[in-house]
């Protein structure tokens, strides 16, 4: 009777304690792979299971057709099954427990799975082998070492190195000085027409989004009036000083800046008359008031592209007269527009370009 009644106990003893036992005691559950013809697939669900608790068993196709899911695990007293259909489809089955119904999905890979499908697919059955209690819900540490996670390492990155690309400090934040050189053209009110012309000058940025700059605007060709009494050409130069203030946050590429100017115009007129009239070279001088706004691209950290738009009024208004009469003017009301590249520096040690 002693004899007996030892294991009997013992077995009702492991029985009580079964479910407080690790994974490597309790006995893993019986899982079914028909591998197809997907081999590379196999290969990375089995990895994925035997890593998950519950290494795979391959059902070698035997003579004749494959059976079913739901028959193959019957005839082979297995716990679940998956089949690869494809590369792209899984068919998974569960049999029924107790009072929870047969389990049978279909996985199919997404776009989003990446190589991460073989993970997806057994994280699905996993679920639902641990709502039938025939695995625990923590995944087993494959070893002491991988369950300590590796000391963290504090490192100081290096500083960023310009190499003259897009990646530039925001405009603004280092004091810069920049030279000036591109075209535009004039046009005012009173029939002298537009004039284009060649753009130099100097810009400076103190910073917080300040800019100072200067220009020449010096004609490409002259504005000429004719009538019956003569002839005049009118040289339109301009001279123009900005002071502007950046509108959007900074950006390392992109400035966004409107702001006043003023300056003079100097318009020498270089005049001939047709007999019996004289004729009477002249210069003629007349102060610009205007608003500008204008846009600015970085195309390196040393070279931007910028374009700006001025109207305004000038005063006292250049006139060209021919016998007493007024036959052309320049103004009141005038526009001037630029397309300029601007090469900088900082004026600092250790800022960075725009």
């Amino acid at each position: 009777m002693r004899t007996r009644a030892a294991p009997a106990a013992l077995r009702l003893l492991l029985a009580a304690w079964a479910p407080f036992l690790p994974l490597s005691v309790a006995a893993a559950p019986r899982v079914l792979l028909v591998p197809g013809h997907e081999e590379e697939l196999a290969r990375k669900v089995e990895a994925e299971a035997e890593a998950a608790g519950f290494p795979l068993l391959r059902a070698l196709p035997g003579p004749g057709t494959q059976p079913a899911l739901p028959e193959l695990v019957r005839e082979r007293s297995a716990d679940a099954a998956l089949a690869l259909e494809s590369a792209e489809v899984v068919r998974l089955h569960v049999p029924a427990v107790g009072e929870k119904p047969a389990y049978d999905a279909v996985v199919a890979r997404t776009r989003e799975d990446g190589d991460g499908f073989a993970s997806r697919v057994v994280e699905q059955l996993r679920g639902r082998l641990v709502d039938l209690a025939l695995l625990p819900e923590a995944r087993p540490a494959a070893s002491a070492e991988a369950a300590t996670p590796p000391p963290v390492r504090v490192s100081t990155p290096p500083p960023p190195r310009d190499e003259g690309t897009s990646r530039t400090a925001p405009p603004g934040e280092a004091p810069m000085l920049a030279l000036l050189a591109g075209g535009g053209a004039s046009v005012a009110a009173g029939g002298l027409g537009a004039v284009p012309a060649v753009a130099l000058g100097l810009r400076a940025e103190p910073g917080f989004g300040l800019a100072i700059s200067g220009r020449a605007l010096i004609p490409l060709t002259d504005a000429t009036v004719s009538t019956a009494e003569g002839e005049a050409d009118v040289d339109v130069q301009l001279f123009l000083g900005d002071i502007a203030l950046r509108l959007l946050a900074p950006s390392p590429a992109f400035v966004v800046e409107a702001g006043a100017g003023g300056g003079f115009g100097l318009l020498p007129v270089d005049a001939e008359a047709v007999a019996p009239y004289e004729a009477a070279n002249d210069r003629l001088v007349t102060g610009l008031f205007y608003l500008h706004a204008g846009a600015g691209f970085s195309v390196t950290s040393w070279l931007r592209l910028r374009a700006v738009v001025r109207a305004g009024l000038n005063a006292p208004r250049p006139v060209v007269r021919f016998d007493g009469e007024e036959v052309a003017s320049w103004g009141r009301a005038f526009t001037a527009a630029t397309l300029e590249g601007e090469l900088g520096w900082a004026l600092s040690s250790g800022s960075q370009a725009r």
